[in-house]
């Protein structure tokens, strides 16, 4: 899942980190436009797997969630992201609520709103 590339919510990162105006808002469009190639080359009956799809939201998070049983969570920290900010490794817990389940429900959240792409 993907900021919008040219939402406002890309200008203001771009303006945090100092970015040039629509330079995150092309990456963006250039990342997406990679894995519609890459899932275009994928057999058949795994092509559906890779699922594109972006939002229109504040950024707040980057979340990846593999198989439902591990998430990896980096946070966008003004005038950080990527390998400069600091990443968490979750897993699900037997009790819930924990770190998990509270960053799945957010990506669940965000993703039953964004739009396929």
């Amino acid at each position: 899942m993907f900021l919008e590339p040219y939402s406002r919510y890309t200008s203001d990162r771009e303006a945090d980190e100092g970015h040039p105006a629509n330079l995150l808002s092309q990456l963006t469009v250039t990342n997406i436009d990679t894995l519609k190639r890459v899932r275009g080359h994928l057999p058949a009956d795994t092509a559906h797997k890779l699922q594109l799809r972006t939002y229109h939201a504040p950024l707040r998070f980057h979340i990846t969630i593999i198989d439902e049983s591990v998430a990896i969570v980096q946070f966008y920290l003004p005038a950080s992201r990527g390998t400069e900010s600091p990443a968490l490794v979750l897993r699900p817990t037997t009790t819930p609520p924990d770190l998990f389940s509270e960053f799945a429900t957010v990506f669940h959240d965000a993703w039953a709103t964004a739009k396929e792409v």
